[in-house]
């Protein structure tokens, strides 16, 4: 993949993101323009690419969506729930092993 135009399925690989999002960015018009080789042949450059990753902004933090963090914490309450339902059973185990 050294060539100076590619296709689609290089320009993806090249963004490291799937061929339907490379079209979607497209789509968006956030991609750089490509170049037409002819009707139905379009090519972008690979430096147009390289400075289209330049210019995106890297966020310090990302935040987390609302969705994930909230099955975060069902997850973590429910490993909360079992680990204190397991103490308790682990509790009630000794106490019932009274020596005869």
């Amino acid at each position: 993949m050294s060539a100076a135009l590619l296709d689609a399925n290089e320009g993806a690989a090249f963004l490291g993101i799937s061929v339907r999002k490379f079209y979607q960015l497209r789509a968006q018009g956030l991609l750089p323009s490509p170049v037409r080789l002819g009707e139905r042949t379009v090519r972008y450059r690979r430096s147009d690419l390289v400075t289209f990753v330049e210019r995106l902004q890297v966020a310090d933090t990302i935040p987390e969506p609302e969705q994930l963090a909230a099955g975060r914490m069902k997850r973590l309450s429910a490993e909360h729930t079992s680990d204190a339902n397991r103490r308790e059973r682990e509790a009630a185990e000794r106490g019932a092993k009274v020596p005869a």
